[in-house]
């Protein structure tokens, strides 16, 4: 894809999942930046909801913030580690993209074992010794027990291997029939029923337990779109990944303000209020004007969707549009941040 640095100004909340589905189809991460991990959470989902909506993709989604008075160090390594697992291993490409919602400074925060060195890969039709598999997930920090029940456990009995991996959100289960894994599945920590195959195991040493050091901007692959929220791609952790050619940016501001070595855009957006239903004559007349600019730029092969929370809204904005020649826009259940 070619090179990106946008700045859509003038642009409300409501405009980020969209913005970032319209410039992030296709491409094999999406990464969410923002100065709150809750902001970047919420656009992360709502971009995933869309991608999967309008592209037909499948995105895999993660958060990754930093320790804070709220988020012990521990925790906020594994969800590194989660992230940088996902990127390496868990097959990021257009179609089935990672979707990340990061803090800046989480970008340049490095945690111990996560450069690939240290981690066990087990996959179905492998041919693998239990006994040295459980030897090295103890030297990567995780402990021996008699039911794996919690993040950085394993349990061995006979030709089954239980590990639940500091980088995932559920433990998986190793069943081997021989030296041949015959499966991996994940399973209920709480009653240890084996659930759905997953395929593979992937798992990271714990914090403080590998030999190298992992960094996710440096495990972003190319052809990334980085959408920085309120001003967030202007932080010093953002700085190595803003500098790399091969990842695109799109900064969303509120402000109309333009930086230098950016292409910038205004991006109109209607106050949800004027346009509810119940609005009045003047929220009448914005609902038919806003539906008139979206039946135009359909008319040039964009797709248009109208987001509805509600079968009555869904029914009103059907009829809305058909009040307008040659205008068939989707209509589907989505909500966005006003």
């Amino acid at each position: 894809m070619p090179p990106l640095r946008l700045r859509l100004t003038g642009a409300a909340p409501c405009a980020a999942a969209p913005a970032a589905c319209a410039h992030g189809a296709g491409r094999p991460a999406i990464v969410v930046l923002a100065r709150d991990l809750g902001t970047a959470e919420r656009v992360a989902e709502e971009t995933g909801h869309l991608l999967r909506l309008l592209a037909g993709e499948t995105p895999s989604l993660r958060a990754v913030g930093e320790p804070d008075a709220a988020t012990a160090t521990f925790e906020a390594d594994c969800d590194l580690l989660a992230a940088l697992a996902e990127l390496r291993h868990g097959g990021a490409a257009p179609g089935r993209p990672v979707v990340l919602a990061c803090l800046p400074g989480a970008l340049a925060r490095e945690t111990p074992g996560g450069d690939g060195e240290d981690e066990l890969l087990v996959a179905k039709g492998d041919r693998i010794d239990l006994r040295r598999a459980a030897a090295r997930l103890a030297g990567m920090g995780y402990a021996s027990e008699s039911a794996c029940e919690r993040p950085g456990e394993f349990a061995l009995r006979g030709g089954i291997l239980d590990v639940y991996p500091v980088n995932a959100h559920q433990p998986l289960r190793v069943d081997t029939f021989g030296d041949l894994v015959e499966s991996v599945r994940a399973f209920d920590p709480s009653t240890q029923r084996s659930e759905a195959e997953v395929g593979r195991l992937v798992a990271l040493a714990l914090p403080g337990h590998g030999k190298g050091r992992g960094r996710l901007d440096r495990a972003i692959p190319a052809g990334t779109l980085v959408v920085a929220l309120g001003g967030a791609g202007d932080e010093p952790g953002a700085a190595d990944l803003l500098a790399r050619r091969d990842v695109g940016w799109l900064a969303l501001e509120e402000t109309d303000a333009d930086a230098e070595g950016w292409d910038a855009a205004p991006c109109p957006v209607a106050s949800a209020e004027d346009l509810a239903v119940g609005a009045g004559a003047a929220g009448e007349a914005e609902r038919a004007h806003v539906l008139r600019a979206a039946a135009s730029l359909g008319r040039d092969g964009r797709t248009t969707l109208l987001a509805v929370d509600t079968a009555a809204s869904a029914e009103r904005a059907r009829a809305d549009a058909a009040g307008i020649a040659g205008f068939a826009p989707r209509v589907e259940p989505a909500r966005f941040a006003a």
